[in-house]
């Protein structure tokens, strides 16, 4: 456990020097394409996409924060929980700005779930993006953004009369273009 301290203790300690505790709310939509790998193929998908972050700000560009979204592909739908981490690339109000975040998300099929003794899973969800956002005022920020996402997910199912157990692991890759806003 004292480890942990020796690790944790200075991050937190740097992170606990900004000049202002400033929080922010971000919320996001965009457009969802990319390709479902599964066995040896490549399934190609497309949808929309819609989240919020809540964030504080660190070392005046860095914003640390915890957000949940909704990803509504063709046949699959997944919500993401996650941490989300925002670097401004410059010390400008607008400018740049490199994001990361990762979490779990849950997910459904109906239409691969509808057979008897079928269960669909999301997994583990992950999204870099590198994107621009413009301060309108003191209160309100646009921003624009490119993603790139990883999302995993499993497709389970027993078939009764031959005692077969089937496991399907999905891999999602997928870009996404996104336009938000910002609330300072």
């Amino acid at each position: 456990m004292k480890y942990w301290i020796v690790i944790f203790f200075p991050l937190f300690s740097v992170f606990g020097q900004a000049e202002q505790t400033i929080y922010q709310t971000t919320i996001e939509a965009g457009f969802i394409t990319g390709g479902k790998a599964s066995h040896r193929t490549i399934v190609f998908r497309s949808g929309g996409e819609l989240s919020g972050t809540f964030s504080k700000q660190y070392l005046n560009r860095l914003h640390m924060g915890l957000g949940m979204g909704a990803m509504a592909l063709e046949d699959e739908i997944f919500v993401p929980i996650y941490i989300d981490a925002r670097l401004k690339l410059s010390e400008n109000p607008s400018g740049t700005f490199l994001g990361f975040r990762s979490g779990y998300a849950f997910g459904a099929n109906p239409s691969a779930t509808n057979i008897e003794n079928s269960s669909y899973q999301g997994g583990w969800h992950a999204r870099s993006t590198f994107g621009y956002q413009s301060k309108l005022s003191d209160a309100l920020a646009l921003q624009f953004g490119f993603n790139i996402s990883y999302q995993h997910g499993l497709l389970d199912r027993t078939f009764s009369s031959s005692q077969i157990n089937q496991r399907e692991r999905l891999r999602f890759f997928l870009f996404s273009l996104n336009i938000g806003c910002v609330f300072l």
